[in-house]
């Protein structure tokens, strides 16, 4: 006769004889699972089949029941998309969790699979970088991914800050070029400057530009974003048309209108990069101006932004190096500022110059003197700017260094007849209010120099 009840052996509890689990037993075989002990058990109640069949995942160490199969069904999932298993999971027990993670997707930009873990679709979407570039780049309404694998996802946004920094350069340069704009005129050449390069037409038809500064300044900065520094062909048209408004209500609270009449100007010119030619109008005078170290990181860039066309700067080599190797300075101010004067030296090519010239042996006894005690950058310096004034050139060296202006004066001393001059910011002001042009030593007294 069957009993009613009989002792689970595995939780040591009393349960009906119905609810007998000992038939499932024979399943563990096939998961490996099975032991001797089980051949003699005649009960095993629910709670201690479910006390058997749960296991901690190898993975998250979580429990899960092994009957489930997961580890089985992620193979044959696998072999479903011809991955091998091994570099992602070399686990038997695997709860669902890990199931989930590792379930294999197809990347839609490079087709190969990858586990659901590596997900990386939303950050795609989401980042503001990628974002930026994928509008920056007409990729907004071309480019959906479902699903993008974090290798794919790294690679796009390894390219959009790429992007984003050039855009940066491109917009500084941009800025740069309104800044230093040449000049604007309706004719396909102006005096003193020669047009090397030409960027096509660009155009104004907005109807905020009330008078023709207004829409002057709307083609500058055209032509600055297209890559030119200057604006030729530059026509305008005068419009103009009326339209009614509500100027009010009346007594009883009926509108009433009135009649105003509407004027803008529209334009459109040519832009392109000039490059001076060297010949002032007002002076005819060139002045060469070279500079310490110091001197260029604190002013440098501000001069050259602000420089008449008659102006030259000259960087001796020594000094070159010497920024060059501040680009990566502890300091982030020293580092952004040797950056900031070397990317202001090429795009103001024209107008600076990178010299290694020295003095003949026999053309100096100042910089041979040993008891100054000078550094060999400064004698370079020195010898740049000698070189340059015993050619017949108007050059100002520029430092806020005592011991080198010191060592200038003697060389000053020794060639009474080079143009040559020295000293300080407020002295480079002064020269170049009086012998080259007003308009600069404003610009350069304004900026702080």
């Amino acid at each position: 006769m069957t009993p009613f009840f009989s002792t689970c052996p595995v939780t040591g509890d009393w349960h009906f004889y119905s609810d007998n689990y000992v038939g499932r037993l024979q399943d563990l075989k096939a998961l490996g699972e099975y032991r001797l002990e089980y051949d003699g058990w005649t009960f095993l109640s629910p709670e201690g089949w479910k006390k058997l069949v749960t296991k901690p995942c190898d993975c998250h160490g979580a429990p899960m029941d092994i009957t489930r199969r997961s580890y089985e069904r992620l193979l044959a999932h696998y072999e479903k998309f011809g991955a091998d298993p091994a570099p992602f999971f070399q686990h038997k027990r695997i709860c669902e969790r890990t199931y989930t993670d590792l379930y294999l997707k197809r990347c839609d930009r490079c087709s190969r699979p990858y586990p659901n873990a590596q997900e990386s679709t939303d950050l795609y979407t989401h980042n503001d970088t990628i974002r930026a570039w994928r509008r920056g780049t007409d990729q907004e309404f071309q480019t959906v991914y479902k699903h993008l694998c974090s290798q794919c996802h790294n690679e796009c946004l390894a390219e959009a800050q790429q992007w984003a920094e050039e855009d940066r350069l491109c917009r500084e340069r941009a800025a740069e070029r309104l800044r230093t704009f040449a000049f604007v005129t309706p004719t396909s050449s102006f005096p003193g400057y020669d047009v090397v390069k030409r960027f096509g037409q660009v155009r104004s038809d907005s109807e905020d530009a009330t008078g023709t500064p207004e829409l002057e300044e709307r083609l500058r900065k055209a032509a600055a974003d297209a890559g030119g520094n200057a604006l030729i062909y530059f026509t305008y048209k005068r419009n103009e048309r009326s339209e009614r408004y509500v100027a009010g209500t009346g007594p009883r609270g009926n509108p009433y209108y009135r009649t105003r009449r509407l004027v803008w100007y529209t334009g459109t010119g040519e832009a392109v990069l000039a490059v001076s030619t060297g010949d002032d109008r007002k002076t005819g005078l060139l002045l060469t101006i070279v500079a310490d170290t110091n001197a260029w990181i604190h002013y440098g860039t501000g001069l050259i932004d602000n420089a008449s066309p008659v102006i030259r700067f000259v960087v001796p080599s020594d000094v070159y190096r010497e920024i060059d190797g501040l680009k990566n300075n502890t300091d982030e101010l020293v580092a952004q500022r040797a950056r900031e004067a070397m990317r202001s030296w090429e795009a103001n090519a024209r107008q600076v110059e990178v010299s290694d010239a020295k003095l003949a042996s026999a053309a100096t006894t100042v910089l041979r003197d040993g008891s100054d005690g000078s550094l060999k950058r400064d004698i370079g310096i020195l010898e740049c700017a000698t070189a340059h004034a015993m050619k017949g050139q108007n050059v100002f060296l520029l430092s806020s260094d005592n011991g080198l202006l010191l060592l200038a004066a003697k060389i000053k001393d020794e060639h009474p007849t080079a143009t040559f001059a020295f000293g300080r910011p407020r002295d480079l002001i002064n020269v170049v209010s009086q012998v080259v042009d007003p308009d600069t030593a404003r610009r350069w007294r304004r900026r702080g120099a």
